[in-house]
Parts: structure tokens; C-alpha cells; sequence
């Protein structure tokens, strides 16, 4: 593994368990978050308020498919599982595409696709 791939785990690591300390000083200022269909959220405190609000509805499940990494730009492939509702618990498949600028996290574009409930 590589030190960029091992950047992007702990990246990724920080931002599902809602580590925003960690976060802050991995991030640049004017970076720029877009999950595909939402606004994008600009800078770096829209971020955490981002991340913060997504932290309202907790992980149950997370788990790293594949993680493609160099100095520039990252990919991320993964699944999870959370509950939408009361009751209601939905599995998801995420794409993560990271823009990288000197060690830290420029842009991030995110593809979720909803596969349903779990039952």
C-alpha cells in the first residue's frame, strides 16, 4: 500500500466516524465537496457542517472495496448501510473521486446509489 492510499483510509476513516479535527487539518481552505445531484458545498466549515449533519443519521455498516491513490487524485469504492428512517435501514454503494494538493484533500466528488432496504 501506498503512503497516498494510506492518506486517502485514514481520510476516509476520519470522515465516516466524524472526525472533524482530524479532517480540518487534512482539508484546504477552499475545498470544494460534491455529492452528485446535491449542491456542491464550498470551503472548509461547510464541509465539516456537511459531514456534521451527515453524522444525524450514524454508519452502521462501512467497508472499503477499493482504494486507487497517487499525489494528485484518489478513488474510492465502498459500500454502506444506514437507516433512512425509523425502522428503515438501506444499503448504498459510494464512489469517492479526491482532487489532492500538496498532502491534503482540494476537491471531493461522491457517487452514492441507493440499492434498497435491508431487510
Amino acid at each position: 500500500m501506498t503512503n497516498d492510499e494510506t492518506f486517502i483510509r485514514e481520510f476516509d476513516q476520519a470522515f465516516t466516524s466524524g472526525n472533524l479535527t482530524w479532517i480540518a487539518e487534512h482539508v484546504v481552505e477552499d475545498i470544494e465537496w460534491t455529492v452528485i445531484g446535491e449542491p456542491a458545498l464550498k470551503g472548509k466549515q461547510a464541509l465539516l457542517d456537511g459531514i456534521s449533519q451527515m453524522m444525524a443519521q450514524p454508519l452502521e455498516e462501512h467497508q472499503l472495496l477499493r482504494v486507487v491513490a497517487n499525489q494528485q487524485w484518489a478513488v474510492v469504492e465502498g459500500t454502506m448501510e444506514m437507516e433512512i428512517e425509523q425502522g428503515i435501514r438501506h444499503a448504498f454503494s459510494v464512489c469517492d473521486l479526491y482532487d489532492l494538493e500538496d498532502g491534503k484533500v482540494k476537491a471531493l466528488t461522491t457517487y452514492v446509489v441507493d440499492r434498497g432496504e435491508v431487510k
